[in-house]
């Protein structure tokens, strides 16, 4: 199957869609495997991305058509808490809070050591 490319722009991978308003625009596209023949090459077709959030795209026919997304909005969720914070068996233990100490004779200044 011939992708169809009138009244758009050719030598890039996109197809022509046509939109509500009767505008075609160029939008990119995608070789999708047709068939995969015992003998001889494998047919294609040009297919276009459904990758914009406002429109998805349909074949009537042999042309492309933009057809308007709908969609709710979903909220958020809390991440759910891990399992096993309710454990006590596996929690960590309770540790010191390193500080970070210079002080005159430190041999290896800089390093983290917990406060006294």
């Amino acid at each position: 199957m011939q992708p169809r490319l009138a009244d758009c722009a050719e030598g890039w991978m996109a197809v022509c869609v046509e939109f509500p308003n009767g505008f075609r625009r160029d939008v990119p596209s995608q070789l999708r495997p047709l068939s995969e023949p015992l003998d001889g090459m494998p047919e294609y077709e040009q297919v276009p991305l459904n990758c914009d959030p406002c429109w998805r795209y349909e074949r009537v026919g042999s042309r492309w058509i933009a057809v308007r997304r709908h969609a709710a909005v979903t909220t958020l969720q809390q991440p759910v808490a891990e399992w096993w914070r309710s454990i006590e068996q596996m929690r960590e233990p309770a540790s010191p809070p390193l500080t970070l100490r210079h002080g005159p004779g430190d041999d290896d200044a800089g390093a983290l050591r917990p406060a006294a």
